[in-house]
């Protein structure tokens, strides 16, 4: 409105990063030079003001012109112009700088040489790539001119190209190829620059190559005015890093702590109330601009920030040292002022041209060389003893080198060296893995940590561990040796906020080495985390330690609405209209010294949960009413998380994989039996007699090892064994299976309530069942339905008649009598020229169903000539096509056939469909803010007060065009099922075509409805053909019709086929398919990501291996043949001793036995669900991806 009525230039920075329908109110004004405005004011030209007669008329300037600067989307992240709006610009291409003018500028002839070279080359890929259609996964990423000009005015020196082109120093970011041309053309770098020792702190370690990085930093913020960005992962040392440069210049550091909902305007100024009064509070980077002298503002985690947030706030004040604030300043100088920005290496996908452009980046390293923690180790945690610190260095060395899952960040390395340090008896194996949580990592992940840091069988130090209450507080024994001691807090000030738990809590040799090795972590740490199942006693240990303590306890339940806001403060709106914040549980444990207590913190959003990770990272506390917490300064202060595990079947974030290296750890399961027996016992007391106790602890011990090994989806804890033996203690009278039915309610209807109640059957708890009002012969008669395997004999068969060289079919005998070794009837065994089984000469395999087949020996066989067997082969292939069309024209009423297959895996089918469920869960619903009705945003009440109407939200699904929330990629599954002859042939022997038919419907009818979380296909491999078509990729059978269909074709082809195996060239075919397919998906569904979700090749076999002189060994190279695209698993159906010999040859956990109806352990869905575990497909979404 000014520049209109002013005849001023209206300058739009950044219009591609506009919203949609937001620029079109701009239409009219450019048009017409006309606008209504929200006050009542009409804008109008000159030539037409005179012509209103109501309201008030201001007249828009001839001289008003607008400048619009935008980057073209594509190539660059953005939205394209709406077409009324570009129609309505003229536009002008402002073209990079060529290399005269590079060179001009004060450039070296090196760094123009690249930049030309990488600039030339881009642009080729860039068309190139776009006429492909490839625009999203282009890779473009331009060098920026301005940013080349301003580092060369402020240094008056030579630059580093990297730190103005990050894809140089950072690989997943922009083109490979440009990058490496560019390489070629720097070459190494020479130059090194060290921190002075002046400024280097006394408690501080880096190694070489951080030195030299924060000698680069330091001397880029030498100068007041300087904007950079320090790149690092978790816990590397980059807050450190940031400040150690920073106070070698300067005195006033002012820090703002980022998160999810800081909007730009928040990073410039945020309304607040003052006794009553609303007014603005200067953000980070507004109180160093103030500052009477050169001052710097540090932003923790921009890679937080919503996208295109931090170019929005600060992009003016990088490029003109120039900002407009919010309360109506305008012009405000940041030329003195300093601006760091740190962000995690872990996230790049924000990191883009218009970043790069802003800010200096440089990236920090972490420790890698085992030589240099063993220095930092040394000089850090003096007290570790050298045997422990070597071996110490050498694992963290290795986690470092395997994956981002197993990584130990700087910070979480000297916590565990000052744990090992304060006890000499535990092993640096086990501790280590508790640091990465073992239990809780998925079965890949976790073979690979036992690879290389193997469990210590032999150090059981969380068992050994006691507690001594003592009068000045309590001390943690272990083996009578004191090895920790927490003083106690009281006389407490507040005695309601001590726990009491004495009436219930129960003395055991679990709850209490809980609550010793709880009380050992807090006597050297500040933060930690408790996981484990529901039920388990989480808030029992802490409330337990609390109340020894005589420690106050202020307590805060998160879920899903939880907000930063809401954790740190609560709004208070008086009837007068005045605004007042009371501090929330957090604030308060910190302000007295408290501990704090988190609870549920796995099902708060993510952005809560992050802006905690940098609360404990940084040890500062940003409060909305302006205060500014640091925790340093409340040494009493504890705070202490209580999360759900991750995984299936628990529906919160992975807490652990995104705060994990923040918190000292412990992991609480449910108890041994005798624990668990001692509880039940304290709380039922003598009402419940000893033997029901016994029997209930160990049916529940039963149910939660089947959960375990994957039989069961929900996991029963020590609460729900608790809940039954009150009721039992409570109502004596009533049935134990009455009791058992009220915590099974919610499994009335599920297929596995068979199995839940005949293990409490098992342990003389009956007809639970029928408790739950349901038909127990239901489920009696479907377990009746299993098949039993008789294990016949084979029985050589000397044929009556030699092979006559002209094949049939045969008669069909009706009275289905057996017939062994001649060559009329059709299904017979051990003859010649019929169809038939174990017989030689014969057109193709068929079995009346019915007899014990017999088999001629392998001299006979070899008297058939190759005429014989041309003519055997062309009458099974008219047999397999004429089966083929009868297949296709089946109806419904075949489909009882298909139901006494469905039947048998029912309940396997609800527990692998829920499974799958969890791998990747539907679009969660978030809070969509700034809305102009829904429920009141706290954390916008003061906008409210002022006139703000859009200071409301309401749940809803965040717009698919918001490109911070790229679509999620299917994962890629391809089954290999073996229909090859030995299937048929065997069938009667070991039921092995109908374990792989149950495999196939047992698949399909899982991941039916699931096509936007999975895309699969099922082919077949036989002697005849090693990729036969069964499902293809996209096109699930979507009827029970259709999956009939695809059961019938395999049992068709395994009686068609020739002889041969084609195992070994199946799964190299299938893992080939498998990763084009998953490229193909990624490039379509997520461009943005680099590499994607690893395939799965899952390979059925009945390991007919010695019989076609096939090596296993050959097998395992060809499932691991692109160990980074795809994960390949094997499934033995048949032949139990070349089976085992098979599977023994492969990489474990990647081979397993299905071998025998009626052994659990070879479950196929068992067998499913393990292979999905082991390949990641269960983890939680966070922990997916593959960068």
């Amino acid at each position: 409105t000014r520049a209109a009525t002013e005849g001023a230039i209206l300058l739009l920075d950044g219009l591609e990063r506009a919203e949609r329908n937001v620029l079109p109110t701009l239409n009219n004004l450019l048009e017409n030079r006309e606008m209504s405005l929200d006050d009542g004011r009409v804008l109008m030209p000159i030539t037409r003001a005179h012509l209103v007669k109501e309201g008030v008329v201001e007249t828009v300037a001839p001289t008003f012109r607008v400048i619009a600067v935008c980057s073209p989307a594509p190539p660059y992240k953005g939205r394209q112009l709406d077409p009324p709006l570009r129609s309505r610009l003229q536009s002008f291409l402002v073209s990079p700088s060529n290399p005269s003018e590079l060179a001009a500028m004060g450039c070296s002839k090196k760094i123009v040489n690249a930049i030309a070279a990488g600039a030339r080359l881009e642009t080729d890929n860039l068309h190139r790539k776009l006429l492909a259609g490839l625009q999203g996964d282009s890779g473009f990423f331009s060098i920026s001119t301005s940013a080349i000009y301003r580092l060369l005015h402020k240094n008056k020196s030579e630059i580093h190209l990297e730190s103005i082109y990050p894809p140089l120093a950072l690989d997943g970011i922009g083109d490979k190829e440009v990058t490496d041309a560019m390489r070629s053309v720097l070459g190494k770098d020479s130059k090194k620059y060290s921190l002075s020792e002046k400024f280097y702190p006394k408690n501080a370690w880096f190694s070489e190559q951080q030195r030299t990085i924060l000698g680069a930093i330091e001397r880029a913020v030498s100068k007041p005015g300087a904007r950079v960005l320090i790149l690092s992962k978790n816990g590397a040392g980059k807050s450190m890093a940031a400040r150690i440069a920073l106070r070698a210049h300067y005195k006033i550091i002012e820090q703002q702590t980022l998160h999810e909902d800081v909007t730009s305007r928040d990073l410039i100024q945020r309304r607040h109330v003052t006794n009553g009064s609303s007014g603005w509070l200067d953000a980070a980077v507004v109180r160093a601009a103030r500052a009477s002298e050169p001052a710097a503002a540090l932003l923790d985690g921009v890679h937080r920030l919503s996208s295109g947030v931090l170019v929005a706030a600060l992009s003016r004040a990088c490029e003109d040292d120039i900002l407009d604030l919010p309360d109506g300043t305008t012009g405000l100088d940041l030329s003195k002022t300093t601006i760091i920005a740190l962000a995690d290496l872990n996230h790049k996908s924000w990191l883009g041209p218009d970043i790069a452009a802003a800010f200096e980046t440089f990236v920090l390293p972490e420790w890698e060389n085992p030589k240099d923690i063993q220095q930092a180790l040394q000089f850090l945690v003096p007290t570790l003893d050298k045997t422990r610190r070597n071996k110490l260095a050498h694992l963290a060395a290795q986690a470092i080198r395997r994956s981002d899952s197993l990584r130990l960040s700087t910070r979480a390395l000297l916590r565990l060296a000052r744990r090992l340090a304060q006890d000499g008896n535990q092993s640096v194996n086990n501790a280590l893995r508790q640091a990465f949580m073992a239990q809780y990592l998925s079965d890949h992940i976790r073979d690979d940590l036992d690879a290389w840091c193997p469990p210590n069988n032999d150090d059981n130090t969380r068992n050994q561990l006691s507690i001594s209450i003592q009068s000045g507080g309590v001390a943690v024994l272990a083996e009578k040796k004191q090895v920790a001691f927490l003083p106690s807090r009281g006389p407490a000030s507040e005695p309601h906020l001590v726990p009491r738990v004495t009436s219930w809590y129960a003395v055991s040799a679990a709850s209490e080495s809980a609550v010793a090795e709880l009380a050992r972590q807090l006597s050297t740490e500040k933060f930690c985390c408790l996981l484990g199942g529901q039920g388990v006693g989480k808030n029992v240990v802490v409330d337990r330690l609390c109340y020894l303590l005589d420690a106050e306890r202020e307590y805060a339940q998160l879920h899903r609405d939880s907000t930063v806001v809401s954790v740190t403060s609560s709004p208070i709106v008086s009837a007068n209209g005045t605004v007042s914040f009371t501090d929330a549980p957090l604030v308060r444990a910190v302000l007295n010294d408290r501990i704090a207590v988190l609870d549920e913190v796995d099902k708060a959003p993510m952005a809560v949960i992050a802006w905690l990770k940098t609360l404990i990272a940084d040890n500062v506390l940003d409060l909305p009413d302006g205060r500014v917490l640091n925790l340093e300064d409340h040494p009493n202060f504890k705070l202490i998380v209580l999360a759900n595990r991750p995984g299936f079947p628990f529906h919160g974030h992975s807490f652990w994989k995104v705060c994990g290296d923040c918190f000292c750890s412990l992991a609480l399961e449910n108890p041994e039996p005798e624990s668990e027996l001692s509880i039940i016992q304290h709380v039922c007391g003598s009402a419940l007699d000893i033997d029901t106790a016994r029997r209930l602890v160990a049916a529940f011990a039963e149910l939660r090892a089947l959960h375990q090994a994957g039989g069961l989806a929900y996991p029963f804890s020590l609460r729900e064994a608790i809940s039954v033996a009150r009721h039992l203690s409570a109502f004596p009278e009533d049935s134990a299976a009455r009791a058992i039915a009220n915590v099974l309610g919610l499994d009335a209807y599920n297929p596995q309530l068979e199995q839940i109640s005949s293990i409490f059957d098992a342990h003389g708890f009956p007809h639970v069942a029928e408790c739950l009002d349901l038909d127990p012969d239901r489920y009696q008669a479907l377990a009746q339905e299993r098949l039993t395997i008789d294990y016949l004999p084979l029985e050589e068969s000397t044929p009556r008649n030699a092979v006559s060289g002209a094949p049939k079919y045969g008669e069909i005998d009706l009275s289905k009598s057996p017939h062994v070794g001649g060559n009329r009837w059709a299904g017979g065994s051990g003859g010649t020229d019929t169809a038939g089984l174990g017989g030689a000469g014969g057109p193709y395999r068929l079995w009346d169903g019915q007899n014990i087949p017999h088999q001629v020996s392998d001299q006979v066989k070899a008297t058939v000539s190759e005429e014989a067997l041309a003519k055997a082969r062309e009458l099974s292939r008219i047999a397999f096509e004429r089966r083929l069309k009868e297949i296709d024209q089946m109806t419904e009423s075949d489909h009882h056939a298909y139901s006494r297959i469905l039947d048998r895996v029912t309940r396997h089918v609800v527990g692998l469909r829920e499974a799958l469920r969890y791998a990747d869960p539907d679009k969660s619903r978030v809070w969509l803010k700034r809305k102009s009705d829904g429920d009141v945003d706290d954390g916008r009440i003061v906008d409210g007060i002022c006139g703000d109407p859009n200071v409301y939200k309401k749940r809803g699904f965040a717009s698919d065009s918001d490109n911070t929330q790229p679509p999620t990629t299917r994962r890629c599954l391809l089954f290999l099922m073996d229909v090859s002859a030995s299937m048929y042939r065997f069938q009667m022997i070991d039921n092995r075509l109908q374990r792989s038919l149950e495999a196939a419907l047992l698949l399909m009818e899982a991941l039916d409805g699931q096509e936007q979380r999975f895309d699969y296909a099922i082919r077949g491999h036989s002697g005849d053909n090693c990729d036969i078509p069964l499902v293809d990729f996209g096109a699930p059978p979507k009827s029970r019709g259709e999956r009939l269909k695809v059961l019938q074709r395999m049992i068709a082809h395994s009686a068609h086929c020739s002889a041969g195996d084609t195992t070994i060239q199946a799964t190299q075919k299938a893992v080939i398919d498998a990763s084009n397919h998953r490229r193909t998906l990624t490039a379509s569904e997520n461009p943005d990501i680099k590499k994607g979700k690893r395939a799965l090749v899952l390979a059925l076999s009945d390991a007919n291996f010695k019989r076609y002189r096939l090596d296993p060994r050959d097998w395992a190279k060809a499932l691991q043949s692109n160990p980074d695209a795809v994960e390949g698993y094997a499934v033995m159906v048949g032949g139990l001793s070349e089976a085992q010999t098979v599977s023994a040859a492969l990489p474990p956990g990647r081979g397993h036995l299905a071998l025998h109806d009626e052994d659990d352990d070879n479950d196929l869905s068992l067998i499913f669900l393990r292979v999905l575990r082991h390949a990641g497909v269960l983890d939680s979404p966070e922990m997916d991806e593959v960068d």
